[in-house]
């Protein structure tokens, strides 16, 4: 026996549940009830083609039968499938105008896409299922990446307190690099910046290298520019970086260069030579001395040209010969002709007489006020003083 669908009048076989051409549930229905059927589904079949091309996607049951989730739960009519053959009740699941396992007539090319779209899903997931579980069965047997993990595992459970020693000098090793960080971290904090000194009192400028933990050297030389006892240069220029323990080298000024001048004043007293020598310490010179041609014009120079005929010097007899009471040599004499003679065995001095306007060197007593009257009798004096080199 042949059952109807009552839905479409759909002939299907005997105990078939559900009608083979809309999916309905089936039930006995009598020829003339499937004849009735077929004619008003052949009806909706027309409309149901035309709403397909206008609206797709819309149930187009107007009577509300339910056809397995079809749609929006419209029944569908045969029309909708002339070209299709339908062989499984539950395929009505729809997207739009798209079924799966059913095409509206027009759309076949979405039918495709969409199982194509449908195998590479399936692809996808079967491959995340084959990963998960193969990364599952690697963390289980522990290997792969997973098998450094066991061996950590295994050596602190046969070392047990060894295992804590290795952590330890691990640590310890991470502690000393540290340490080796912060040692230059402490290097860099070690530098200094040096202070310029330059024109500073030379104690001054020790002490404040030396705070610092600088070393200081002083060297000495002579500056017309730079006032005595002041730092002229410095080794390690103001703001340069230094370590404790560098050498600074400190050149201090010593003042300028200095040399010996000899003043000579014309003293115009009569007295003897040892009182004319006396009277030239207690004043801080010494009678003059003569050591070249220089010094002589020098001391004839403070000799006026008239009035004094007699100028005691500061030579004397030894019983070596003669000598300059500032010690030095008697290396230098412009004498007369046939001087010095000695007459009367007591010419044991020197005098500079004028004879025939003209000063030479003569030996003489200690006394001539005898021969010269007072006024023309004098003695040179001379100091000595410290005057830069030009």
């Amino acid at each position: 026996m042949h059952m109807f669908c009552r839905n479409c009048g759909q002939e299907n076989e005997d105990g078939a549940k559900f009608c083979t051409g809309c999916g309905a549930a089936l039930g006995e229905a009598s020829a003339a009830e499937a004849a009735q059927s077929a004619d008003q589904n052949g009806a909706w079949g027309t409309q149901s083609a035309d709403q397909v091309s206008g609206q797709p996607g819309r149930g187009l049951d107007q009577g509300g039968a339910q056809d397995g989730g079809w749609g929006q739960g419209g029944a569908q009519t045969e029309a909708w499938y002339q070209a299709e053959d339908f062989s499984d009740a539950t395929y009505g699941t729809s997207y739009g105008n798209d079924f799966i396992g059913g095409v509206v007539p027009g759309n076949e090319g979405k039918r495709s896409g969409l199982g194509a779209l449908a195998i590479v899903m399936v692809i996808v997931a079967s491959l995340c299922v084959v990963a998960v579980g193969a990364f599952g069965t690697m963390y289980v047997m522990k290997l792969g990446p997973f098998a450094e993990e066991a061996v950590e595992e295994t050596e602190e459970g046969d070392n047990g307190e060894s295992g804590n020693d290795s952590e330890d000098e691990r640590e310890s090793g991470r502690d000393g690099r540290d340490g080796l960080d912060d040692s230059d971290d402490d290097k860099d904090d070690d530098f200094v910046s040096v202070p310029g000194v330059l024109g500073a009192d030379s104690d001054e400028a020790v002490r404040e290298l030396e705070l610092l933990g600088l070393d200081v050297v002083i060297q000495e030389e002579h500056s017309s520019s730079v006032a005595e006892g002041a730092v002229i240069s410095q080794s390690i220029s103001g703001g340069d970086v230094a370590e404790p323990g560098d050498t600074v080298v400190l050149t201090v000024s010593l003042g300028p260069e200095m040399m010996t001048v000899s003043r000579y004043t014309l003293v115009r007293k009569c007295l003897t030579w040892e009182q004319a020598r006396q009277w030239c310490e207690d004043n801080g010179g010494h009678l003059a001395t003569i050591s070249n041609a220089d010094e002589l014009n020098q001391v004839i120079a403070q000799l006026p040209a008239e009035g004094v005929v007699s100028c005691w010097l500061g030579g004397y007899r030894t019983s070596g010969g003669w000598a300059w009471v500032d010690g030095s040599d008697f290396t230098y004499s412009a004498w007369a002709s046939g001087e010095p003679n000695n007459e009367g065995g007591n010419e044991n001095y020197v005098t500079l007489l004028k004879v025939n306007d003209r000063w030479s060197m003569y030996d003489v007593p200690n006394d001539v006020s005898n021969v010269y009257a007072s006024s023309k009798i004098a003695f040179v004096m001379e100091t000595e003083e410290q005057v830069p080199v030009s």
